[in-house]
Formats: structure tokens, sequence, C-alpha cells
């Protein structure tokens, strides 16, 4: 049976960045960001993890590039400082892609991605031309696909 899921095609994708935070892997014209478990310990390791981690995709055409990023390994920010050095990391992670998935573990979890998108104007075709989170491969690979 084939696997339908949109991470399949990144069991052999290269490796273009990988530590305790985060693993990168790149294949075609997809990168795929996936957060492990490890917490931040505070917010000056998370955006200095999370500008080592971007400058493994600053070659990348983001115009015509997609993105898909599965946190759903990682629990959720737990102060109010981690949750703003969040925003302006994950503004700088997502911005300009031709098409971004987000990976959650909950509907729960896509509801609170998605008003991110909204709050962060990732979904301003201006930004990035398509956006949304999936609580399944299967509705991410579809959209990233252009099926949906």
């Amino acid at each position: 049976m084939k696997d339908l899921s949109p991470l399949h095609e990144f069991v052999s994708a290269r490796v273009v960045y990988q530590n305790a935070y985060f693993a990168v892997r790149a294949e075609g014209d997809c990168v795929l960001i996936e957060r492990t478990d490890r917490a931040f310990e505070n917010p000056s390791v998370l955006l200095l993890e999370f500008q080592a981690m971007l400058k493994s995709i600053a070659q990348v055409d983001r115009t015509r590039s997609r993105l898909i990023v599965d946190v759903r390994r990682p629990s959720g920010i737990s102060s109010e400082e981690m949750e703003i050095a969040m925003r302006d990391a994950r503004i700088q992670m997502m911005t300009g892609f031709k098409k971004l998935a987000v990976l959650v573990r909950s509907p729960v979890g896509r509801l609170h991605v998605k008003r991110h998108l909204r709050e962060d104007a990732l979904t301003d075709p201006r930004r990035t031309k398509a956006a949304d989170a999936f609580d399944s491969e299967i509705e991410a690979d579809l959209f990233m696909r252009g099926r949906t």
C-alpha cells in the first residue's frame, strides 16, 4: 500500500541541519522542519537556535518552495517571554514560502496555529501564497499538492 503522508518523501531526503531542537530536510522544492520534543531553556536559547537553523535554509528560494513545519512533538510554550520570542522566530521561519503547512497533534492545536498564522499575517498573500495548519498528514499532503 502506498504511503500517502507528505513526510514519506523525506525518509531519504537530504538532511541539511540537525541538532537537539530541529531536524531539517530538503527534497526538490520542499523543505521539512521538524521540531524535536526538547524544550527551549529560555527565550535567548530559542532565538539562537532558530537563527542557527534558519542559516541552513538561507539559500532556499522561498517564492518557489514549499515548507512543512512539523510541531507535533514539543509541548506548549510556558511564558509570555517565550511566546514573544517564538512569534518572532516563527515569522522569520515561515514568511515568503509558496506554500506552508504546519502539522500539529490535535484539532485544538490546529485552531491555535491557525490563529497564529492570521495574527502573524502569514495568511496574507503578500507574505505567503498559501498557509494552513493540519492535524492530518493526508490533508496537509493534499493541500501542499494543490488538491484541496
